[in-house]
């Protein structure tokens, strides 16, 4: 169930750019509980990593993701779909009332062991299975004919979830909404949404604290990007560029600022400093300055950049242990050594707020692997790991890249 290797004198911060050189990464094998294409869903959390399949289908495992990892999953959730389907966002929660080390991973009813009412789901390290009230206009229209048997249900778009300093915010691109869940999960406030976000408003959201605390609800299919007030739930403003842009969104502090990484899923990836952002509530603007941006690059081992999917998925973490954020960006269509769809994770560095920088790149070995196609980070020890999903192998890949001391470097 586990194959273990890892590099325990040094690393490196150039290229490592195949999965076969020896390389320090853990192979999580799919549990009978988890349905096809697992590794296409992942998150992570305070030594805890959660393991999906497809969106929308039955089965996430929750694996303690210590130094090694457990070869096999501590608990699992929606293993019924007469009960609950999985979602493609799992949000971390570090803990509920009388529960700790908890993600939510589907909509439903959940466990048996919870009532009939539908509503998100999860599951926890220390105190099992919960369930979270959803608006009545999503739970009439997505959860209760997910629930149907034989109903044939979209992979995306079905609810997105993040969270951060314990809030968790969700959305629907099929009600339109974005609601916002008080700390201990047992009530919500449905958040205002700007006249112009007139389509697609709900497919993907992040979350961030910090100075400058925001959930940001996306409508790719107008390149906008909304941004709400965690606490009010009221418009900041919103910023635009070509759709699909914020198909991908993930939110992360560095540096004492707060920045918001925004993709197209296909090669564009921008990196926003919120603080930096002139906003507007009545209008959508360009972000200008406020946005870097970080691309595909191509070298003797990987190619295809064009066909990609660079940003497809995309997480954040430290992984070096210096106290400031990396940018992992997967990319699962890349070709690696011309093997195509191999996929790839790149990994960029912030370097306190400074301009993102390319570091590393991982290169799965085998064609159609789709390394890439989720990431997550977990923390452990001193720094953060990545997991980064090989559906195409079914297994989900854990790549532990250095076990260091905080603020050393790999050389």
């Amino acid at each position: 169930m586990l194959a273990l290797c890892f590099l325990t004198a040094s690393c490196s911060w150039s290229r490592y750019d195949a999965l076969t050189k020896d390389p320090p990464v853990v192979l999580l094998e799919r549990p009978s509980s988890v349905g096809a294409r697992f590794g296409a869903t992942l998150g992570g959390g305070d030594d805890v990593l959660l393991t999906g399949g497809q969106p929308a289908q039955a089965g996430v495992a929750l694996f303690v993701a210590g130094d090694p990892p457990a070869p096999l999953p501590a608990t699992a959730t929606c293993t019924d779909l007469a009960r609950c389907r999985s979602t493609a966002t799992p949000a971390y929660l570090p803990s509920l009332p009388g529960k700790t080390r908890c993600f939510v991973a589907g909509i439903g009813r959940g466990e048996a062991s919870l009532d009939d009412s539908a509503g998100l789901v999860g599951t926890c390290l220390e105190g099992g299975a919960f369930k979270l009230p959803v608006p009545e206009p999503f739970k009439a229209r997505v959860i209760e004919p997910a629930l149907v048997p034989f109903s044939v249900l979209g992979f995306e778009g079905v609810v997105a979830l993040a969270s951060a300093d314990g809030r968790l915010g969700a959305a629907s691109p099929e009600t339109r909404e974005a609601w916002l869940y008080d700390p201990g999960g047992a009530s919500f406030a449905v958040l205002p949404r700007p006249a112009y976000a007139v389509s697609s408003y709900g497919t993907t959201v992040a979350m961030v604290g910090g100075a400058r605390p925001t959930f940001a609800v996306a409508a790719p299919a107008d390149g906008q990007v909304i941004l709400h007030d965690p606490a009010s739930g009221a418009v900041r403003g919103c910023v635009k560029r070509a759709a699909p842009w914020g198909v991908v969104m993930t939110a992360f502090v560095d540096a004492g600022r707060s920045w918001l990484a925004v993709s197209d899923g296909a090669g564009r990836v921008d990196v926003l400093d919120l603080a930096a952002l002139a906003l507007d509530p009545g209008a959508c603007v360009d972000p200008g300055a406020a946005a870097r941006s970080v691309a595909c690059a191509e070298t003797e081992d990987l190619t295809g950049c064009s066909g990609a999917a660079f940003g497809y998925s995309l997480a954040h973490g430290d992984l070096d242990g210096d106290g400031d954020q990396e940018l992992i960006v997967g990319a699962p269509g890349a070709n690696v050594r011309d093997v195509p769809n191999a996929g790839a994770v790149f990994v960029f560095d912030q370097e306190g707020g400074d301009a993102p920088r390319d570091v590393l790149f991982l290169g799965a070995p085998g064609a159609d692997d789709q390394l890439g196609a989720a990431v997550a980070t977990t923390r452990t020890g001193a720094h953060d790991v990545v997991a980064a999903g090989l559906p195409g192998t079914r297994k989900a890949v854990a790549v532990f890249l250095c076990g260091m001391s905080p603020g050393a470097r790999c050389q």
